[in-house]
């Protein structure tokens, strides 16, 4: 449609399916000029795209935080019934701090369940004693091979790219798969979420 082709700093995301799959999509032009001529645009690949990395098999144990500010019950409770599937005691409250998001170098699994938001063009999470932001997260290293984002904007950043992403700064920490989320969330929401995501098997196999 002709809204695709204005010129806007909004990014447009494509995924592109079946017999477009192979489109080159960025040089679609209108009036001469091409599309990325108009706006900023990622080609998002498709979850069967992107199912490269094999399976964990009985993923063993987590480390689980949720909580810091104490006005998210409801994944408050979920962080209790994630941690008690691997036998391990969620830092919830005063207890999700920067110190216990750093100490989780030898998990199978990172799950984070506080706010996010975006400040400064760059992804930050809202731990107890202090905001994180994506750019220490990604100079740190050595995390978890799973990392569970369900906070608002996890997988946000100003820039087109999302380079800047709390998403983005896992993966360039070590994280071979991160799940993040693209737009703000409810606590509700997240909870439901994210249970469905343990439950149907998401810590062994997240695609």
């Amino acid at each position: 449609g002709a809204d695709a082709f204005r010129d806007t700093g909004e990014t447009l995301y494509a995924v592109l399916d079946a017999e477009l799959a192979g489109t080159p999509i960025v040089a679609l032009r209108r009036g001469g000029r091409p599309l990325v001529a108009f706006r900023p645009l990622v080609r998002t690949p498709r979850l069967s795209q992107v199912g490269c990395v094999a399976a964990r098999p009985d993923p063993r144990n987590a480390v689980v935080l949720a909580d810091a500010q104490g006005d998210l019950a409801a994944n408050a409770e979920e962080a209790r019934e994630i941690a008690a599937r691997f036998g391990v005691v969620a830092a919830i409250g005063a207890a999700a701090t920067t110190n216990a998001l750093f100490a989780a170098t030898k998990a199978d699994i990172l799950h984070v369940a506080v706010h996010g938001s975006v400040e400064r063009g760059a992804g930050t999470l809202r731990l107890h004693d202090r905001p994180v932001s994506a750019l220490e997260i990604s100079g740190r290293g050595d995390v978890p091979a799973l990392v569970v984002l369900a906070a608002c904007l996890s997988a946000a950043s100003d820039d087109g790219e999302r380079a800047l992403s709390l998403a983005n700064a896992f993966l360039a920490a070590g994280a071979e798969q991160v799940v993040a989320t693209l737009r703000p969330v409810t606590d509700v929401g997240a909870r439901e979420v994210t249970h469905e995501f343990y439950r149907g098997g998401g810590a062994g196999d997240p695609v």
